[in-house]
């Protein structure tokens, strides 16, 4: 299994009987997450409860409101809600969400995935951070979609601390572009720009096709990249010019954070 599969699956542990009240925390949480806690060996439960309770709430206030929701039932996060099974939590949420027990547990178990995939982005590596000293000053992407190929063009100016010699330079953002929305994927088309160091400065230009070009784009601003799987909020509209292209500019951008446009 993947790293991402194990630690959902320790999250799983966890979250069963009573949840983050269980007496025996220490023992059913697993070493994936208590990396990602910054739990100690020498950890008792009090102090394996504190940390797990810290780290899912930083988490799920980042998720939709449903999801999050979702995380803090199922966990037992919620000092009114302490059922001694998680189906009897699930229950309760479904109540609470106007929904089937069956659609609950579904977003239990899709806000756990969210979890541990947040957490795989936000855990340190081990060794000296490979971006230490790095910063973006500015990024230009150009996406076309008005080519026989959707084409990327991007110009990033690099500015690094002093000391590094001939350093390998790291890859210092990713680039996501998702033309055709999958229903199993993603909600809609869209292009983000994902920085791993601090980022001046960032310009984005699409040029949509003739014939393709939505009536109202939307800009994505400081979006958490496991929630581009969930529904895409669809604030600030920005409607095409007459030939049929966006631009925007973003400052002061947020490492591990999203940002760009989306359409229908």
């Amino acid at each position: 299994m993947s790293a991402e599969d194990d630690l959902v699956q320790e999250l799983v542990a966890v979250r069963r009987g009573w949840g983050l009240r269980d007496r025996s925390l220490g023992r059913r949480t697993g070493p994936h997450l208590r990396r990602a806690c910054g739990i100690r060996e020498s950890a008792d439960d009090r102090e394996v409860h504190d940390r797990v309770r810290s780290w899912l709430t930083a988490f799920a206030d980042e998720l939709p409101p449903e999801l999050a929701r979702a995380v803090v039932v199922a966990f037992a996060l919620d000092r009114d809600r302490q059922y001694r099974q998680l189906t009897q939590r699930v229950a309760y949420l479904a109540a609470e969400q106007s929904c089937a027990p069956r659609t609950a547990r579904r977003r239990v178990d899709h806000a756990t995935r969210l979890l541990a995939r947040a957490a795989l982005r936000e855990r340190p590596a081990d060794g000296p951070d490979p971006f230490a000293g790095w910063r973006l000053r500015s990024v230009r992407t150009v996406l076309r979609l008005d080519t026989a190929l959707p084409e990327l063009h991007e110009t990033c100016v690099v500015v690094g601390s002093g000391g590094r010699g001939s350093a390998r330079l790291p890859v210092l953002h990713e680039s996501r572009v998702a033309e055709v929305a999958a229903p199993d994927r993603v909600t809609r088309p869209h292009y983000t720009l994902l920085p791993s160091v601090p980022c001046d400065h960032f310009d984005l230009e699409i040029r949509f096709r003739p014939g393709h070009r939505p009536a109202v784009v939307w800009r994505l601003d400081a979006v958490p990249p496991w929630s581009l799987d969930a529904d895409l909020p669809r604030e600030h509209p920005l409607e095409p010019d007459g030939a049929g292209e966006v631009r925007i500019v973003f400052g002061g951008l947020k490492q591990r954070h999203a940002y760009g446009l989306t359409w229908d």
